[in-house]
């Protein structure tokens, strides 16, 4: 049984005398494997000690039954080579560079925001205050949540590579970005997305530079012709392409010389890693293949900035052509507004929203429906505009069969106005429909005003030969009263039957046609 306690040691008091004072710090002493006592320093908390020491008491026990803890060398090493081998996982993988320095360097400083410089010290708590933490220095939900996708993606990799057992980040869940929205975006308009193409079919080059070698000893200027950007913009808006898609097209990446053109976006580039074959509209499938005359098929299709230049390129064009980048409700216009727009105007034209799911590539519909398509305040005006008047003074009529409530008269089979008391339709031609049931009443005969007359019930004996060995003798037909048949009576060889069934006819417009029982009879 482990036990923790203090160590104490002599320290000179008042007057010179020697006296003995406890450590700060509790010890644990328990015995190994090998029954050997051992001693380790433990905390200033006390708690925190028993809890190692039953740590060390439980590993103990394991090891002297021949359990060997697989992971034990895996928590002594640093977080820091955890997260060295994690992004050569990732890059090794098929992740880009690029992604994988990124979600490295987040999940490095979740790491770093908890103090945790091995696997055990990292902990739920500590990442959930490291992420309040960045919510009071101002960042969004989206950030948060994106820092906190790196870290458990890390925790994730580390179970399933077998360094750990359990992933402590496994129960935490992204806040909600539809509380915190920083960056929405906002679809271009048809005329605005024209009046964008124009002013930069008619604008002047857009010139930048880059290093031309890792060094960065010699700089390389480049630059996009207002043609391009045109087309550029054309086609990202018609196609919902990313640009980092559009970066990675070739002339070769376009077949225009088919029936129905097409640009094919190769699987190392698509965001989903899955090659995209996408059709192109024929007018600007003829205008790629003017700009694409007498270059090589291993050419770029489009000069495309980095995206910090892209963002200015765009401005740049928005602002030539009289377009805010921002709208009145603080909604951004930038590259990827454009395939906004190509998920708004699919739902504008009324594709199917799978339809529109397969273009936009996306994994569930719910993506496209929520994120990428805007509503209009027209449409939903018309939509609005199928539901009836409910005013006061409206003089629309409402067509509804009687139920016997309200102002319906049950048997006319019309419907009067709630608050005219006229008859709201006149072309109903159910409502003077003869009533009668298949089973128990005959067909009324018609009148010359073209009313049905009442119909007149049929009573029909109860067959019941065989029991006690009587048979029916006479049938009765008893009297009307109130638009309902009475009693019965059965004579079966001079012994009376009382029988009480009760054939209720029903006013016009009550009940759906019925054949099931036979003291039933429709009004249908």
């Amino acid at each position: 049984m482990a036990r923790i306690f203090k160590i104490t040691y002599p320290v000179k008091g008042p007057g010179g005398k020697r006296v003995r004072r406890k450590s700060r710090k509790w010890y644990v002493a328990y015995r190994d494997e090998h029954r050997v006592l051992r001693r380790v320093a433990g905390y200033s908390d006390k708690t925190a000690t028993m809890q190692k020491a039953a740590e060390l008491e439980r590993g103990a026990e394991r090891r002297a039954s021949g359990y060997t803890d697989r992971h034990a060398d895996q928590r002594k090493r640093p977080l820091s080579e955890h997260l060295t081998e994690w992004h050569k996982s990732l890059v090794d993988r098929g992740t880009t560079i690029k992604h994988a320095d990124l979600v490295t360097l987040r999940a490095g400083r979740v790491i770093d925001g908890c103090r945790a410089t091995r696997w055990p010290d990292l902990s739920a708590s500590a990442v959930q205050g490291f992420l309040a933490g960045l919510r009071d220095e101002g960042l969004s939900a989206q950030t948060r949540n994106f820092y906190l996708g790196a870290a458990k993606q890390f925790c994730r990799w580390m179970v399933a590579d077998q360094r750990a057992e359990t992933n402590p980040l496994q129960h935490l869940r992204a806040e909600n970005v539809k509380v915190d929205r920083r960056h929405d975006r906002a679809e271009f308009g048809v005329d605005e997305l024209r009046q964008l193409v124009v002013a930069a079919h008619d604008g002047p080059d857009w010139n930048w530079w880059r290093w031309a070698d890792e060094a960065r000893t010699e700089k390389q200027h480049l630059g996009i012709s207002g043609e391009a950007r045109a087309l550029l913009y054309r086609l990202a808006a018609e196609t919902g392409l990313r640009a980092n898609e559009v970066r990675s097209l070739t002339v070769g990446s376009f077949d225009l010389d088919i029936g129905q053109p097409t640009v094919t976006v190769e699987a190392a580039y698509s965001k989903h890693r899955d090659q995209d074959v996408l059709p192109l509209r024929p007018a600007l499938a003829g205008d790629l293949h003017g700009h694409f005359r007498g270059k090589l098929p291993t050419a770029k299709a489009f000069q495309v900035p980095p995206s910090d230049k892209t963002a200015k390129m765009l401005r740049a064009d928005l602002a030539r052509a009289g377009i805010p980048d921002t709208t009145e409700d603080g909604r951004v216009r930038d590259f990827h507004s454009l395939r906004h727009t190509f998920g708004t105007l699919l739902k504008q034209a009324g594709v199917h929203p799978k339809d529109a799911q397969q273009l936009m590539r996306h994994s569930t519909i719910t993506l496209t429906m929520d994120r990428y398509t805007h509503g209009v305040v027209g449409d939903l005006s018309v939509a609005l505009s199928a539901l009836p008047d409910f005013g006061p003074d409206s003089a629309e009529p409402t067509q509804q069969r009687a139920t016997g409530t309200l102002n319906g008269t049950a048997g006319d089979g019309v419907v009067t106005h709630t608050r005219t008391g006229e008859p709201a339709s006149t072309d109903n031609k159910d409502k003077t429909r003869p009533l009668h049931c298949a089973l128990h009443c005959a067909p009324p005969d018609t009148s010359a005003s073209g009313v049905a007359a009442s119909p007149t019930p049929i009573v029909t004996p109860i067959d019941t030969t065989g029991a006690k060995g009587v048979s029916p003798a006479t049938v009765t037909k008893g009297p009307v009263h109130g638009g309902k048949l009475g009693k019965t009576d059965t004579t079966w060889d001079g012994m009376t039957q009382h029988e009480t069934r009760r054939t209720e006819q029903p006013p016009n417009g009550f009940e759906p046609l019925t054949c099931g029982l036979q003291n039933r009879c429709s009004t249908n």
